[in-house]
């Protein structure tokens, strides 16, 4: 019961993270969305979802070697998708949503190396992230 509760809470997570398989929502958000929109979208959800995940891995998630490769699985395979998927875009707010989708796959994998340097890497990358994002979003008005 134990495992079973740990993907799901997993997989809602990378639903709002918007990894693999859950990662085809944000290309159409982020397309048809204004640059305002955009930014909110690309921010608000993602910092939320990666402080929980890592105060749940810090409690909950690191008793189970489990589910840290499951997630190291996950944050692999969608950094290796928007990689590839990002290389032929011509519309830069596709663009925009595979980065957002390589930079929560880098998020997960820095979350799912439960250790004191995983997560003063990941609030490092959380802060960059933020300031990236929001220059990135603004600039392209």
């Amino acid at each position: 019961m134990f495992i079973i509760s740990c993907i799901l809470i997993i997989s809602a997570l990378t639903f709002k993270l918007g990894c693999i398989p859950f990662n085809n929502w944000i290309i159409d958000i982020y397309e048809g969305s204004t640059y305002g929109v955009g930014t909110y979208l690309s921010l608000i959800p993602k910092i939320a979802a990666i402080g929980l995940i890592s105060r749940l891995f810090v409690f909950i998630f690191s008793y189970s070697p489990i589910i840290q490769i499951l997630t190291a699985i996950i944050a692999l395979l969608s950094i290796i998708y928007a990689a590839i998927g990002g290389i032929n875009q011509t519309n830069i707010k596709r663009l925009y949503a595979y980065s957002s989708i390589l930079q929560s796959g880098f998020l997960l994998l820095a979350a799912s190396c439960v250790s004191v340097y995983g997560f003063s890497c990941l609030i490092f990358y959380i802060f960059t992230y933020i300031f990236m994002n929001i220059g990135i979003w603004n600039t392209a008005i």
